[in-house]
């Protein structure tokens, strides 16, 4: 039960890391956009 939660947790953090990660792409790619123009 307790490796479970761990498990489970370690997995939202991952979860939250990726979205960060594409958010910050997704900004990145806007900002080369925007000084393209």
């Amino acid at each position: 039960m307790k490796e479970r939660k761990f498990n489970l947790s370690l997995f939202i953090e991952q979860l939250n890391w990726w979205k960060l990660k594409q958010v910050k792409e997704r900004l990145f790619k806007m900002q080369l956009h925007i000084h393209t123009h």
